[in-house]
């Protein structure tokens, strides 16, 4: 391609010589004419040759370099030059990584789980500007419905020509970005969700994070007590309403496995991502909790129990950044990671599959956590019905287990049986 930029100017060169000639052989006013009208457009033509295009300063400015799954971004690229040579026209590209090559619709995305190479896009952010003379040149472009994950913007391409396209320059200037896209936030809704009320002791059922079960004496009543707090023989007692007062609230501990070797498709993945960053924020917000994350796919990270900022922002980049592997390992290595694992806690384990491995690692964390032992799959409607067998013999071996499907998915909030 390089050895071809020549032919332009030679070409208008070969047409100025070819006039010259014309007007000392021919002589007269409309030869001399030819030559000097086309004599600026070969002054021109020089100048755009020789132009220092390459010396151009281009920057990126994002509006903002972190955002959520589904969200727009604004782009403003500014370009300037110290010298103002007249530039008829001039395209400004931005190179976008591959990894910004689809779209997240947020939860309608789920109604194609089964296809997500709709979602698959060729995203073009080329904008023609006419700077002429103009020493600073603005161009801005949007992208809109991003996808989760760390995309790398490094290069924007910019050309120009002349208006008859004997000559063209393109160059790629480089301009670093980092553009962090963290998962969706779902709104989770727990039914029937398990609650540790210590350490050591049983796991008890409850519709929300409040212990109330165990009874350690009576107050007076206080506005926003419930009804069924009330302690009927002691009011009669004492002459006035009495309710129960219960034992205070334990830290909840809450330790959650991610099976991301064996995710085929983009879409579920994403689904498992989502509903496990919305247990895990919902699960945050309640006070003195504890969360733990076991991430199994290219490489195994382990983040042991925190609840302060800094550990937090680790988690959760993490599940921005993480992609899924495509290689079956997760039974190989949750194995040697089993001593790590707490044994107090509850456990949720998320998958996107399950196999007779799977099912064979899962009793033996059964055995290890009994009821405190969760698994959540999430699968399309045609996965659930082809892997029912083995859905029931996770059930058989009194493994609690929840299916998503997305049918589940696109509603909000969403609820996960617990």
């Amino acid at each position: 391609m390089k050895s071809w930029r020549f032919l332009g100017p030679f070409f208008v060169l070969t047409i100025l010589i070819v006039l010259f000639s014309f007007a000392m052989f021919q002589g007269g006013f409309i030869s001399w004419f030819l030559f000097f009208s086309f004599l600026p457009l070969v002054i021109y033509q020089m100048g755009l040759l020789f132009y220092p295009f390459r010396q151009l300063d281009v920057t990126r400015t994002l509006s903002h370099s972190i955002g959520y799954a589904g969200q727009s971004i604004t782009v403003d690229i500014t370009i300037k030059r110290k010298i103002p040579f007249p530039l008829f026209y001039c395209i400004v590209e931005e190179v976008l990584p591959d990894s910004l090559q689809r779209v997240d619709t947020g939860f309608d995305k789920y109604v194609h789980i089964d296809d997500p190479d709709i979602y698959e896009v060729k995203r073009q952010t080329k904008q023609l500007l006419f700077p002429f003379f103009r020493r600073k040149i603005k161009a801005s472009y949007t992208i809109s419905q991003l996808p989760r994950g760390e995309h790398q913007l490094t290069q924007i391409r910019i050309r120009t020509g002349d208006i008859f396209g004997f000559i063209k320059k393109e160059h790629h200037f480089p301009a670093n970005d980092t553009l962090l896209v963290f998962p969706n936030k779902r709104r989770i809704r727990f039914t029937n969700t398990l609650y540790s009320l210590e350490q050591g002791q049983a796991i008890v059922q409850s519709n929300d994070f409040r212990q109330t079960n165990v009874v350690v004496g009576v107050r007076e009543y206080l506005p926003g007590d419930k009804f069924s707090w009330i302690d009927w023989k002691q009011s009669a007692k004492k002459q006035d309403i009495m309710t129960k007062e219960f034992e205070q609230e334990k830290s909840m501990e809450a330790f959650f496995i991610l099976d991301a070797s064996s995710s085929s498709q983009w879409i579920a993945f994403e689904g498992l991502i989502e509903v496990m960053y919305g247990m895990m924020d919902m699960i945050h917000k309640t006070s003195d909790s504890k969360v733990g994350l076991l991430s199994i796919g290219k490489e195994t990270s382990y983040f042991p129990f925190h609840f302060d900022v800094g550990s937090r922002e680790k988690v959760m980049k993490h599940l921005a950044m993480i992609k899924p592997d495509h290689k079956d390992t997760f039974t190989e290595q949750l194995q040697r990671q089993t001593t790590a694992l707490p044994t107090q806690s509850l456990v949720f384990v998320f998958s996107c599959s399950v196999d007779i491995r799977f099912i064979e690692s899962m009793k033996k964390l059964y055995m290890k956590h009994k009821k405190r032992l969760h698994v959540i799959l999430l699968l399309s409607k045609q996965q659930s019905f082809e892997l029912q067998d083995a859905i029931d013999m996770l059930t058989g071996h009194q493994i609690r287990l929840t299916v998503l499907t997305e049918t589940q998915l696109v509603k909000e909030p969403l609820e996960v049986r617990v």
